[in-house]
């Protein structure tokens, strides 16, 4: 299915890494007429908390790519795949490859708190863009100001920091600039769930484009507000019309 979904979505299959031996890992997620829905994790033991070094060096071989983008989900499944994951970031960051880092702190997948924030913490320094929420940012560093979270990011040699503001928007910072993008207008906020990444996918897709970094910004504030007038972690997405089309139509908040 999930083989399926790529091809669709004209995603090449290329570096995708089957496991015999180990299940696909998967989540359920409660419906919910107001606020986060529960979620329950099925992802110990999975094909992905499996996933190590030799598996990626050899897949990766004698391949150009141009952005690594990394979740904190993935390193918090297994040591193996912390291991893993600091590999990929070590080796893209090596490299000069684009890393981006969404910290998506999921709690109850690391043993406990104070691992989590260090792992984060000390996976950050191969990131080029680190896009954290501003609840994110009070947990891993202690701020609850979106500047000060940047700061705290850049002064340890991140490039661009991008802290999600939740209906605020988001606020974008770098050596040479810093400014508040406000988000866009949701007529009704159906589920919250899969908003920061489709936030993510706006920022990456921009950069990757080369736009300058508030419209990356404000193209990741769009998708973003599609997302939470939708249901699923993804149908929401847009087309790139669908999306050309909301930017055009849909006020951006006071």
């Amino acid at each position: 299915m999930i083989e399926d979904i790529l091809e669709k979505n004209e995603i090449r299959k290329s570096l995708v890494v089957t496991d015999s031996t180990h299940p696909t890992g998967f989540m359920l997620k409660g419906k919910v007429t107001h606020g986060d829905p529960p979620i329950q994790y099925f992802r110990k033991g999975s094909a992905a908390a499996s996933l190590d070094m030799e598996t990626v060096r050899s897949h990766l071989q004698n391949r150009e790519h141009y952005i690594l983008h990394m979740t904190g989900i993935f390193p918090a499944l297994s040591e193996k795949a912390l291991e893993t994951a600091e590999y990929l970031m070590r080796r893209a960051h090596e490299s000069g490859m684009m890393v981006t880092f969404d910290p998506n702190l999921r709690p109850q997948l690391w043993k406990d708190t104070s691992h989590m924030v260090s792992c984060i913490n000390h996976l950050c320094q191969y990131a080029d863009v680190f896009l954290p929420g501003v609840k994110e940012g009070e947990i891993l560093c202690g701020h609850t100001s979106p500047v000060e979270i940047a700061n705290y990011y850049l002064n340890r040699g991140i490039k661009t920091v991008v802290v999600k503001t939740g209906a605020k928007g988001a606020f974008a910072a770098t050596k040479n600039e810093n400014f508040q993008e406000p988000t866009f207008h949701a007529e009704k906020i159906v589920d919250t769930v899969g908003a920061g990444d489709g936030f993510a996918v706006g920022v990456i897709s921009g950069l990757a484009e080369g736009l300058p970094l508030r419209e990356c910004v404000r193209r990741g504030n769009a998708i973003g507000t599609i997302q939470i007038m939708s249901e699923g972690d993804n149908t929401g997405l847009p087309t790139r019309q669908e999306l050309e089309l909301f930017l055009q139509t849909t006020p951006q908040e006071d």
